[in-house]
């Protein structure tokens, strides 16, 4: 709309809390308490950067690093050189240091960057609904009515609901239930009905059988690429995607762990003798991506998705850390189980914990090759100089820091802050790093703009070729909604156990602060972002403006999980979503 800014506020009085409004209304005069941000100003500028209006609008790749923390990626905390196709293009990106994403988990997390929107807004909430608001728009959906040709690649199977909701991706594909164990087997290898079988025992047995097989490809990668636009089920999707857990004890379950992992290490020395590392999980991404990208027409604008999951667990044993008999040895005798961590059955040493780290970043340079057969792509297709690149993260992983494992179900830093690279499009020029507080939710808004699109869909975030004034308002949010898959253990944990489990939180960033407040009792942590352990609130952190804003916001956020939580919606986040046609 020509003329009409976007305002997105929180308003916090106490006497009447009206929580996470967005509504599109003129900028007024007087503007304090609040950022508005000219969405037809970012669109001429980023418009110019590309050429002119008239130019066509550059392409667009967002790759998303699943499970990949800001801490262990270079400009954020992790080693330089650790991402070297990255750093080498270093000069034409901005690195954004302090990013956020808004759960600690795959599903909200997705669902916000596709739509822009928090997860209290889109749906997706583990201690909730569950249930993605398809009617939602999205960028895929805007990008497609704006003409481009779009393509959702996704290593995690978990996001085919949202792939394969209406108005999502023209053409899609996920990854198999089974790509993350077998590695050594290729979906192309075997007819499609035996690659696509359900998850059960004898599939599994069948599809080993048929894929161990020497042979050539049976079915081509490009003939996966699925096309329908269906409903599906977030919590059936969970359930898919993780492993049933059968009880064959410590002594068993090691030894199924070590014959999987052997298996996966045996096939490596077989198919890639001179590279030490596990083979990559889902690899027809690349070469999918290629060819359909070498079937568009190059007057036409593309939009690619792209999730690799080469850095979640379970990790399989890496040849230049585990190097020995005896070093494999101890290496299958760590469990990686959650379930056993959660009750108390599995307490990883810090020697454990180390080596679970090291092979964690060694999975950095492995998808740094993959994002390099990306690029090399586009620039085969003549498409790279007018690329925008966004490589970000869903979520982080935890080794020990404040007692937590893995990821989902905490609100601490390893978790939320995760790494963002933008490389801008020719033409276009942008700080080289930026400081100050963004989101997952702002990519939505930065596609948005760089697609010279006058009129984007309502969402919650900033376009990133903006550089709004301090502080940010609203302050950036985030949630930690319980452990969103307690349903594969529910029957395996006691009931003290799962009411631990199912506690949540909410999160806001203000001014270098940040705020927890838990959704059951109400407890608020208070602390300066980068000052240390997040077990208890920073002495003194509490006196300030910054914190008294940072603490409403995140107390907005408990309350509306604890409404999601008991079914009841927020009737001013009602009314605006029916205004907008959307129930």
């Amino acid at each position: 709309m020509p003329g009409q800014r976007w305002e997105v506020e929180i308003p916090v009085a106490a006497e009447s809390r009206e929580l996470s409004q967005l509504r599109p209304r003129a900028a007024p005069s007087n503007t304090s308490g609040a950022i508005y941000i000219s969405v037809t100003h970012a669109t001429a500028v980023a418009a110019g950067a590309s050429g002119g209006r008239n130019a066509r609008p550059p392409d667009v790749v967002v790759v998303v690093l699943d499970c990949v923390r800001a801490g262990s990626f270079p400009g954020t905390g992790g080693p330089e050189g650790a991402f070297p196709v990255l750093e080498a293009i270093r000069d034409e990106c901005t690195v954004f240091t302090h990013a956020s994403t808004v759960a600690p988990w795959t599903l909200p997390s997705h669902a916000s960057l596709f739509t822009g929107r928090y997860p209290w807004e889109h749906g997706v909430l583990g201690e909730g609904r569950l249930q993605y608001e398809s009617s939602l728009p999205t960028v895929a959906g805007a990008l497609r009515e704006a003409g481009y040709a779009t393509l959702g690649l996704s290593a995690n199977g978990l996001l085919y609901p949202l792939f394969a909701s209406a108005g999502s991706y023209e053409q899609f594909r996920c990854a198999e239930w089974w790509e993350k164990s077998f590695r050594w087997i290729r979906p192309e290898s075997l007819d499609r009905a035996t690659a696509t079988r359900p998850r059960n025992g004898r599939n599994a047995l069948a599809i080993v059988a048929r894929g161990s097989l020497p042979g050539h490809d049976r079915t081509p990668s490009l003939s996966y690429l699925r096309r329908e636009e269906a409903t599906g089920s977030l919590p059936d999707a969970i359930r898919s995607t993780r492993p049933e857990e059968v009880a064959l004890g410590r002594t068993a379950g090691t030894l199924a762990w070590a014959g999987l992992d052997l298996s996966n290490r045996l096939a490596r020395v077989f198919r890639t003798p001179d590279d030490p590392h596990p083979l990559p999980i889902a690899p027809w991404i690349e070469p999918t991506f290629a060819a359909w990208l070498a079937g568009q027409s190059p007057e036409r604008p593309i939009h690619c998705f792209v999730n690799f999951l080469d850095a979640h667990e379970k990790y399989l044993s890496d040849a230049a850390l585990v190097r020995g008999l005896g070093d494999w040895g101890k290496f299958v005798r760590i469990p990686q189980n959650p379930r056993l961590w959660l009750e108390g059955d599995w307490s990883p040493s810090p020697d454990e914990l180390a080596l679970l780290r090291r092979l964690y970043e060694a999975t950095i340079d492995r998808l740094s090759r993959r994002v390099e057969g990306l690029i090399s792509a586009l620039k085969a297709a003549g498409r790279w100089e007018n690329t925008l690149l966004i490589v970000t993260s869903d979520h982080g992983q935890a080794f020990g820091e404040e007692g937590e494992l893995f990821h989902e179900r905490s609100p601490i830093e390893p978790l939320l802050h995760i790494p963002l690279w933008v490389r801008w499009p020719r033409g276009f020029e942008a700080p080289r790093v930026r400081t100050d507080r963004v989101s997952v939710i702002d990519i939505a808004a930065t596609v948005l703009v760089a697609a010279h699109m006058e009129n984007p869909f309502p969402n919650s975030g900033v376009p990133l070729q903006t550089v709004p004034a301090e502080p940010r308002e609203p302050p950036v949010l985030a949630m930690a909604d319980g452990y969103p898959t307690i349903e594969n253990y529910r029957k395996r944990l006691d009931g003290d156990l799962l009411r631990r489990l199912q506690r949540s939180y909410g999160v806001a960033y203000h001014v270098g602060v940040k705020a927890i407040v838990g959704v059951q009792n109400g407890d608020i942590r208070t602390f300066r972002v980068g000052s240390g352990s997040e077990s208890a609130s920073v002495p003194g952190s509490g006196t300030d403006a910054a914190t008294a804003r940072a603490t409403d916001a995140a107390r907005d956020v408990a309350e509306l999980l604890r409404r999601a939580a008991e079914g009841t919606m927020d009737s001013s986040v009602e009314d605006r979503l029916r205004s907008w046609g959307y129930l």
